[in-house]
Formats: structure tokens, sequence, C-alpha cells
């Protein structure tokens, strides 16, 4: 088989979901996020090989290759100038979409390949570009992609250092998330292919040769991936079905209790990753009826149905503007006017605030709440020994 870095990383976030996308075929959803996200790679990448389309021209090329379902073409074509605008400083030592196929042992002569596309490389200085339109921001060493990249980019063009870094469309940031990598740290991203690799290769083994079923040997991992699985669904149903040959009503909120132990507390996490994940598809399925019909769904007092709603956005002279005429109404425009998350960091960061003490000393009074939810285990050390324990347990009894 040959890999990506987001085969590998499917499999390390949920092996059944990797084997019902990579090896049983089953395809993935189309979202509008997804979408947009091809659509502005794509055209990013037709302009960084023809500078003389226009965005619009390039977008709407983008789109018929890529576009399965609806986007917010306004705001793809802002992320798509962007880019643009990057890639106009490179001049033409660039390449773009560079694929590589390349084994992950050059000694081994059957060793498992690697395969990607790298979304900008500038040739002139063997930097590296991965164009990100999504919401979630991450330092380079925070993931294994560009480590992954900036290796195979140093056996194509037989260098020992390759700067790579995220540009964050959606925000327009890309000077702090750039990193140099070294032989040791492209070692590292190419060691954790190498090790996601070789598990696949002997998971299937045992389900190909050995005649393993296929969910024993390939678990399923509730997570992130469940939004985008086809089969998460049918998860939620299995296991519910599970439930109920033991005497549980999974969906039951009265036999649903707080947990004893730390694996119970994992099984009912998991419940609700499933859930949100089948009840995000039901929803799809049920805005796709209300499109194609024009018809509200009305369950008991409820009416399923599109509710348009507005927000508004200022421009800075705007803002300014509005709190002049507030404040000759007499009014403290302060008192209707916030300074969101956001706007908080670029002020600490204009004014060389480090520490949120200096912000009370300039009058700021802290609000401070703390809210459940499921955020990405990646850096929680506890977490990670827990799933390599339990990952190594697993093998044993399996193998």
């Amino acid at each position: 088989m040959i890999y990506s870095h987001s085969r590998l990383k499917k499999f390390e976030q949920c092996p059944w979901s990797f084997f019902l996308v990579y090896v049983k075929g089953q395809k993935e959803k189309d979202n509008e996020m997804m979408v947009t996200g091809k659509v502005v790679h794509k055209a990013l990448e037709l302009i960084a090989k023809d500078s003389t389309l226009s965005t619009d021209e390039a977008m709407f090329k983008a789109v018929m290759e890529e576009g399965t379902v609806v986007i917010d073409w306004k705001f793809a074509k802002t992320m798509t100038n962007i880019g643009r605008k990057h890639i106009d400083t490179f001049g033409t030592a660039i390449k773009a979409e560079l694929h590589f196929q390349l084994p992950l042992d050059p000694n081994d002569s059957f060793s498992s390949e690697v395969q990607g596309y790298i979304d900008i490389v500038n040739e002139q200085f063997l930097s590296i570009i991965d164009w990100k339109t999504g919401f979630k921001e991450y330092k380079p060493l925070e993931a294994k992609q560009l480590g992954l990249y900036a290796w195979a980019v140093s056996q194509i063009y037989g260098v020992d250092t390759v700067e790579a870094g995220y540009y964050f469309l959606r925000y327009n940031k890309w000077k702090d998330y750039r990193h140099t990598y070294t032989k040791v740290d492209m070692e590292k991203a190419k060691q954790w292919a190498v090790n996601l690799a070789n598990k696949i290769e002997q998971k299937l083994v045992k389900v190909d040769i050995e005649g393993m079923a296929s969910e024993e040997v390939f678990k399923k991992t509730p997570g992130e991936a469940c939004q985008y699985c086809p089969s998460a669904g049918d998860c939620q149903m299995d296991e519910i079905e599970k439930d109920k040959a033991q005497g549980i009503d999974t969906l039951d909120p009265e036999q649903i209790n707080v947990p004893e132990t730390y694996e119970k507390a994992q099984e009912l996490g998991g419940l609700v990753l499933r859930l949100d994940a089948a009840s995000k598809k039901i929803k799809d399925c049920m805005k796709a009826f209300v499109e194609q019909t024009g018809e509200g769904i009305i369950v008991d007092e409820k009416c399923w149905d599109f509710y348009p709603t507005t927000s508004w956005n200022f421009e800075a002279e705007s803002k300014k503007n509005l709190a002049v005429m507030l404040a000759n109404r007499g009014e403290n425009p302060w008192d209707m006017l916030n300074f969101g998350a956001r706007d908080l960091t670029k002020i600490k960061k204009i004014l060389g605030i480090i520490e949120d003490d200096e912000l009370r000393k300039l009058g700021g009074i802290p609000k401070s709440r703390s809210s459940f939810k499921a955020m990405s285990a990646q850096n929680i050390t506890v977490k990670k020994k827990r799933l390599e324990k339990k990952e190594s347990e697993e093998e044993k009894m399996t193998a």
C-alpha cells in the first residue's frame, strides 16, 4: 500500500475509519468546509502555474473540478486572494502541488512508500508552504505533515535543512507558523510514518492471511474522525445493539450514571462523540430534504427549517464613525463596544503586554468561566501514555 500523511493520520485517529475508507473503499461525505478547502487549494495551484489567470477564472475552474457542494464564493475568493498575494512575492522560482512518492526505507526493496502533494515549494530558498483553510491553528511541530514533507524535499533536492510553514488563509497568518527542519526533525517525522505503516501492514496480515475479523483488528476509536467517517452512524447503532443485548438502553438517561472507572468514563466520551457524528449526519439528510422540497419538517411542536439570521461586521473606520456618532448623542460608546479575544490578542502584541496583570492595571476586568467540552488531546502526556499502554496490551492479546 502507498501511504500519505492523511492516510496515516486517519489510522492514528481511528483504525476502523482507516479500514473502511482506504481498504474497503467507502467514500467520505463532502461538506462545505472540506470542499471550500479543495476549491481554494486548486485555485491557488492554477494561479501559481499561470499568473495570467484572474482569481475568478481560477476559482471557476476549481469549482468545476472540486465543487461537489455549494460554498461561500465570496469568502473562498478572499482566502484565494490572500494566498495569491503571497505567491506573487516568490517570482517564478516555485513549484505548485509538487508530487513525491518515496520508499520509507531506501535500503529495502519491499519498503512501504509514502506520497504527497506539497502546495508550494520555493526552489530558490527550498522552503515549503502548506495552505490551511480551516479554523484550527497549530504550530509545525504539533503535527507530522510538514516534517514528512520536509523530509521528502530533503531527499529530492539533497539538502540537510528545509524551512516549512503553514499559511492559515482564514486568518491571514503565517509568520508565527514556520520552522526550519533539521535532520533530526525530519527523521522523527519519517519514523512516525514508518511505525504507523508497519502497524497497518501487520494488521492487514491478520485480516487477509490469518482470517481475523476486521473489527477486532482495526479498532473503533471515537474522536475527530467520526464527523467525516462514512460509518459513524453505523458504529453507534452497533454499540447500541451490543448494549441492548446486555440489557442496557444506551439512550435512556436513567441508565447513564457517573462512571466509576476511567475506562467507563472513556466509554461515555466515545458515546457522545459517536452520537454527535450520527446527529450531524441525520441533520445533513434533513437539510437536503428541506432544500429539495422547500417544506419544513414538523415534529411534535418543533419545525425543522432554514431560519435566516443576520450578523454585522464593521471595518475599523466604520467602528470609529459609529463611536463618534454615539458620543455625539451623549452615550459612552465603550458601554456597548467590547474587545473580543482576538482583538485583545492583537492589543497585547502591539503594546508588548505579556502578563494578564498588565491588562488589569489598564482597567481590564477578567471574566473567566469553565466549559465542559472535548478538545484535542494531542499535547496531553497522560492521555498519550494511556493510549500507548492500551494499544500495547491489545497487540499482545491479538499476537
